[in-house]
C-alpha cells in the first residue's frame, strides 16, 4: 500500500523553522509571510528594551542545511539565489537579512543581503545566481546579537548614510574651513545663530558617519555642551560662546579627517563597482579625493 512521502525539503524547512523560533531573540516579533515564491519568508520586528512596537522592522529569507561547510577562517559561502530575487530585495523599503539553519548544531547564521552585493556589485551584475558570505557566528550568540544589531542599523540607515557621504565629499573643503577659521577667537564672543546652525548641523553629520564607519567618538556631548555653556555665561541653553565652539571644533577636527578619508574607502575601494554603477557623479568625486587626508593630517600637524 502506497501512502503520500514527505519531501526531504520540507521536513528542513520545518526544522530551520523551529531553529529560528529558539535562535531569535525573545524580543523579535516574527510574521511568517504565507506567499514565499517571492522571495520573502517573514517580516520581523524588533521590540525596544520596554517591548514596545516602534516600527524597527525588516524581512528575512530562511533557508536550511542538513550542515554547513564552514572554511578553516570561519566563513562558509551559501550559493544559488537568483538574481532575480535579489533584485527584489534590493528594492525593498527596508534591511533584509538571509537566515541559515544548519541543522547540525541546530543554530542560525546570518548576514546582510545588500551590503555584500553592494561590495561585490560587478560580480552580482554579471551573474545569474549570487552567493553570500556568512559568518561562524550564530545568531543566539552575544557576538551574534551583536554583529545583527550593527548590520541592521548599516542597512536601515544606508540612505541617510548616502545623503551624508553626498554632504561631506561636495563640501569637504567649506566644512573644514570652518572648522580651521572657527578655533581660537574671542571666546567671551557669542557664536552667531547661523554659525551655531553649521556647528550643529556637522556634528550631527560627523557623529553619524562616525558610528557608520566604527570610528570611536571622543567628542563630548552636544547638548550637554550647550548647557555647560548656558551655566558658564549664564545666558540661554540654546546659545553658546566661542570658547565652547572652539572646544567642539577642535575634538571634531581629527574625526573629520578620518570620516573623510573612511568615506573615500568605502567608494573607490570596498564598494567600488556599486558606486561606480549607481552614483557615478559621487564616485567621480571621490575618486578625485584619495590624498586629501593625508594633506588635511600635514595641516593638523
Amino acid at each position: 500500500m502506497q501512502y503520500p512521502v514527505r519531501h526531504s525539503t520540507h521536513t528542513i524547512e520545518s526544522k530551520s523553522w523551529n531553529i529560528l523560533g529558539i535562535e531569535a531573540p525573545d524580543e523579535w516579533v516574527v510574521r511568517e509571510v504565507t506567499e514565499r515564491d517571492y522571495g520573502i519568508d517573514s517580516y520581523i520586528e524588533i521590540a525596544n528594551q520596554l517591548n514596545q512596537i516602534t516600527g524597527e522592522i525588516f524581512s528575512a529569507q530562511l533557508k536550511g542545511k542538513e550542515q554547513i561547510n564552514w572554511k578553516a577562517d570561519g566563513s562558509a559561502l551559501f550559493s544559488g539565489i537568483k538574481q532575480s530575487t535579489i533584485n527584489y530585495w534590493m528594492g525593498l523599503p527596508m534591511p533584509v537579512f538571509l537566515f541559515v539553519a544548519d541543522l547540525s548544531d541546530s543554530k542560525i547564521y546570518f548576514c546582510a543581503v545588500r551590503q555584500q552585493v553592494r561590495s561585490n556589485y560587478e560580480a552580482f551584475t554579471q551573474q545569474k545566481s549570487f552567493g553570500f558570505k556568512l559568518k561562524r557566528v550564530c545568531l543566539s550568540s552575544k557576538d551574534g546579537r551583536d554583529s545583527f544589531v550593527s548590520q541592521y542599523l548599516r542597512e536601515k540607515s544606508f540612505e541617510r548614510y548616502r545623503d551624508y557621504a553626498r554632504e561631506i565629499l561636495m563640501r569637504w573643503q567649506e566644512h573644514w574651513d570652518f572648522i580651521r577659521f572657527n578655533q581660537n577667537r574671542d571666546c567671551f564672543l557669542e557664536v552667531e545663530n547661523e554659525q551655531q546652525l553649521q556647528l550643529v548641523h556637522l556634528y550631527k553629520c560627523l557623529h553619524f558617519l562616525a558610528d557608520m564607519h566604527g570610528i570611536k567618538w571622543n567628542v563630548e556631548d552636544l547638548d550637554a555642551a550647550f548647557s555647560e555653556d548656558s551655566k558658564v555665561w549664564k545666558t540661554e541653553s540654546f546659545s553658546i560662546h566661542e570658547q565652547t565652539q572652539d572646544r567642539l571644533l577642535q575634538q571634531l577636527s581629527p574625526i573629520f579627517i578620518d570620516i573623510l578619508e573612511q568615506t573615500v574607502a568605502v567608494i573607490v575601494m570596498d564598494e567600488e563597482d556599486y558606486w561606480f554603477r549607481e552614483e557615478p557623479i559621487l564616485y567621480t568625486l571621490a575618486i578625485n579625493l584619495p590624498h586629501i587626508a593625508s594633506e588635511l593630517r600635514s595641516q593638523e600637524a
